[in-house]
């Protein structure tokens, strides 16, 4: 009797589907885990700011008032010592995309979660490429900061460093937010460079 080759599990496909392959993080992304869930917070960006917040954003906390509601007030982080914790779109569920934006965003008035510095969550944040080099070292041995031109980690100077730790990079295979500065419109890059980060 012939035997018929037949692999069950055999995975093909078709252009422009489904991929096979999805190693790689996304910006402003925690890491699934149970108990670092417990360490969102929402935080309430004042009125009058008009930046754009989305996931993988370096933010200040502001001390709050005790009101009926008493969230904490963020606002975007200007210098690294001054950085309480990073933007996330985990349950973030209230930002919106508008036009052609394909990230979604919120500004003033609105809220965003966020994890502080310090909680042990692990959260995905664009960085430089140039950062590929330490790829083999220690945990804790690589001293990283913020641009916050480019919206990216990058090498630390010997003052300005972040109180995190590089776990692992996603080496142009990972999704990060980019701005186009003509239309500013605000897509995915899939093609970025992430940073799997220990707040």
């Amino acid at each position: 009797m012939a035997i018929q080759g037949f692999n069950p599990l055999g995975t093909s496909v078709a252009s422009g589907s489904f991929y096979t392959d999805t190693t790689g993080y996304t910006q402003g992304v925690m890491e699934a885990d149970p108990a670092a869930r417990y360490s969102l917070v929402a935080g309430v960006i004042s009125r009058t700011d008009t930046n754009i917040y989305y996931g993988g954003l370096p933010i200040v906390e502001n001390i709050s008032q005790l009101k009926s509601n008493p969230q904490a007030s963020i606002q975007l982080a200007t210098a690294s010592d001054s950085v309480s914790g990073f933007t996330t779109f985990n349950q973030s569920n209230n930002l919106f995309t508008l036009g052609a934006n394909q990230v979604p965003t919120t500004t003033g008035g609105g809220t965003i979660n966020y994890l502080r510095l310090g909680c042990n969550a692990r959260i995905s944040l664009a960085c430089d490429p140039a950062l590929r080099k330490y790829i083999g070292t220690p945990l804790g041995a690589v001293k990283v900061a913020w641009d916050f031109t480019n919206n990216q980690l990058v090498e630390a100077g010997s003052d300005n460093a972040l109180a995190v730790k590089i776990i692992a990079f996603g080496l142009q295979n990972s999704k990060t937010v980019t701005i186009d500065q003509s239309t500013q419109a605000i897509t995915w890059n899939a093609a970025g460079t992430c940073a799997l980060v220990l707040l």
